[in-house]
């Protein structure tokens, strides 16, 4: 398993958050009816929600205790695949959650358009896995890490005319 600190380490360019307030994460527990897996509640503890390209690599979502309870109930989580817990997203299409089906910390990724158990598939055995693995994607030849989390200038309008 990945220590904290390695951990830390490869979100360490992503936009951080304060930690989470120990009854943000108890409030989260009773919401979802889940004792989450530990290394999670660790993580909300140093950062409660980050976003940005993990290891300049993949990008991460990571909502805050209170936007996993809000984003759960809006996507309707709970009818839809009742043993998931979503927890963030790719800030695209796809969604991050644990798995309690399997009655194990796995993370599963689907689309949040089709949240149908056919379309959910394992992203990684754990959260720190999900964090190494989207740290090591792999980039197009020839380009640099990436080293923050904004969208490039002509996406925004703030190009120069």
């Amino acid at each position: 398993m990945m220590g904290m600190a390695t951990l830390h380490e490869m979100m360490a360019r992503m936009e951080l958050a304060p930690p989470a307030a120990g009854d943000d994460i108890a409030a989260l527990e009773a919401a979802t009816l889940r004792r989450l897996p530990e290394d999670y509640p660790l993580i909300l503890r140093w950062s409660d929600g980050a976003e940005g390209y993990v290891g300049g690599r993949g990008y991460l979502r990571l909502w805050s205790a209170g936007d996993v309870i809000r984003f759960n109930e809006a996507y309707r989580v709970s009818e839809f695949l009742p043993d998931v817990v979503l927890f963030g997203s790719d800030a695209a299409a796809i969604g991050y959650g644990f798995d309690f089906a399997a009655g194990s910390s796995r993370v599963v990724a689907f689309e949040l358009a089709g949240m149908h158990r056919d379309y959910v598939w394992v992203a990684a055995s754990s959260f720190p896995d999900l964090v190494r693995l989207r740290g090591r994607e792999p980039l197009p030849h020839g380009t640099p890490e990436l080293l923050d989390h904004k969208p490039p200038d002509w996406a925004t309008g703030s190009c120069p005319p």
